[in-house]
């Protein structure tokens, strides 16, 4: 996976000096241990509150007793050494003695083994880092596009307002479907997992209904959260089943619904248990699809309890710009420099040299039927490999072939079932501008709809992320990509839910 190193920081363990680790190793024998440097070690310090009390002091000792395992394992006499001295806080003459050596050799090996030692906290630390993100990385089951094309000046944008307490808790990352709002996303968490030290869990649930494949399949999913209950109930299911068996918010799975199961507790209950670990543990919660959930109020109103200093990113197909406490980021559609470079790499990913090494010349018919939809072009390479260009490119124009109708089904379908009459209407006059768009008042005069009808309608395109907007604020202009002015122009008659 891609770190973008000039986008954030990868996680550097605290220095510890010898000074640190030998006043901790003095003190150990004492039970004096509350105010130990070693608690610098936050990796390592949070894989011993989970298997442990959670108590300041045991977590110390755990970390000692571990690294002069490793210590013993690595060298035998720095461990034995330190294990007498320090652990069972023999004097330096007994020890000496039983080692069978004097007392400023013992002295002389003693700083040597804690200079190791304290090279292997470090160490052990960093262990513990990236085992800590590999646990996450698991634990996320977005799936991560290699091919990251144009998406750079977006994690530029994002990746800080992750990172930042102060910024916004809740972001939602609004597009048409296909235009790469999951590859974002999991771009964003892959990224900012590898930043701190900070972040001991995700979550994320899915609640797309229609899956589209490259081969052109269509999944339609039944088991899928529909009610804030239901969702929160999953992000419980992941958050708690990742504590170990002694802790007390595990017996709560057993309560929490599974979809086609009822919610045992009541959703205030569930709320408050989440409420309690969110707010101790910062985390990630990920909610794809958002418009597909039936009341959106309640769900963001248990959110807006449950962050801070826990983050939660939210995928839409729609906007939702009259929700308030939300950072709104839209995604639109790759450039055509971008919708090239991405055409070429997936081409070259499946072996199709003739198509990677393709002047854009010969492909820009491409992109005049798809425009820069990440997925459609990443279905059109695919298609490349048992049909001609041209074939395909009339296929798409005319909506022929169970493969490019189950792409429309996927894109637009359900979008479209839902537009009302006047909406599909502005949409067909839409078809008809150009790259620059067309105002208000074109629009009205090619539409036969009254004027409040039109606004009501193109405000409805644009939340549905069928229409951009051009133009300063003085003068708006509405475009349409151009896979949706070939899907409006060809194919809106069929029925495709």
């Amino acid at each position: 996976m891609d770190i973008y190193p000039d986008l954030i920081t990868q996680y550097s363990p605290p220095v510890l000096s010898r000074d640190d680790v030998l006043s901790t190793l003095r003190r150990w024998f004492q039970g004096d241990l509350a105010d130990s440097p070693l608690k610098s070690l936050n990796h390592l310090s949070r894989g011993f509150q989970q298997n442990g009390n959670g108590v300041a002091d045991d977590v110390t000792v755990a970390i000692l007793e571990h690294a002069l395992a490793r210590l013993e394992n690595e060298h035998n006499l720095y461990g034995i050494l330190l294990t007498k001295r320090f652990r069972e806080g023999e004097k330096v003459l007994a020890v000496a003695n039983e080692l069978n050596i004097s007392e400023s050799r013992l002295h002389e090996i003693q700083r040597s083994a804690v200079e190791r030692l304290t090279e292997l906290l470090q160490e052990l630390e960093m262990e513990a880092y990236a085992e800590h993100c590999e646990a996450l990385h698991q634990r996320l089951t977005l799936p991560y596009d290699e091919t990251l094309v144009g998406l750079e000046d977006h994690l530029r944008a994002l990746i800080p307002v992750l990172l930042d307490d102060e910024s916004a808790n809740i972001v939602a990352i609004e597009g048409v479907s296909g235009v790469g709002k999951t590859a974002l996303t999991s771009a964003i968490v892959q990224n900012v997992i590898y930043h701190s030290t900070s972040w001991a869990n995700v979550a994320c649930v899915n609640l797309r209904r229609k899956v589209f494949h490259l081969n052109g399949q269509l999944d339609v999913r039944q088991d899928v959260a529909r009610t804030t209950g239901q969702i929160l109930s999953q992000i419980g299911i992941q958050l708690f089943s990742a504590l170990p068996d002694h802790h007390p918010s595990r017996a709560l799975i057993s309560q929490l619904s599974t979809n086609r199961e009822e919610l045992r507790l009541d959703v205030g209950q569930l709320v408050s248990h989440l409420q309690r670990y969110l707010k101790a543990n910062k985390c990630i919660l990920i909610i794809e699809d958002l418009d597909e959930v039936e009341n959106i109020d309640p769900l963001l109103a248990a959110l807006l309890q449950l962050v801070g200093p826990t983050k939660v990113i939210l995928t839409s197909r729609k906007s939702f710009y009259d929700v308030s406490g939300v950072y709104h980021y839209q995604l639109s559609q790759l450039s055509n420099h971008d919708a090239l470079a991405l055409l070429h790499a997936e081409a070259a990913a499946v072996h199709l040299h003739e198509v990677a090494d393709a002047d854009s010349e010969h492909l820009v018919p491409v992109f005049e039927i798809l425009g820069g939809n990440p997925l459609a072009i990443r279905f059109f390479v695919r298609q490349l490999q048992i049909y001609g260009l041209h074939e395909i490119l009339d296929d798409l124009r005319e909506a022929r072939g169970d493969a490019i109708v189950n792409l429309y089904r996927f894109l637009f379908g359900t979008v479209w079932e839902e537009l009302p009459d006047a909406a599909q209407a502005v949409l067909f006059v839409l078809c008809q501008g150009d790259a620059a768009g067309i105002t208000l008042g074109e629009i009205q005069k090619r539409c036969d709809l009254p004027y409040n009808e039109i606004r009501g309608a193109v405000k409805q395109l644009v939340m549905l992320n069928l229409v951009d907007i051009q133009g300063g604020f003085l003068e708006r202009r509405y475009m349409i990509h151009n896979l949706t002015r070939t899907f409006v122009g060809t194919v809106a008659h069929l029925a495709l839910a």
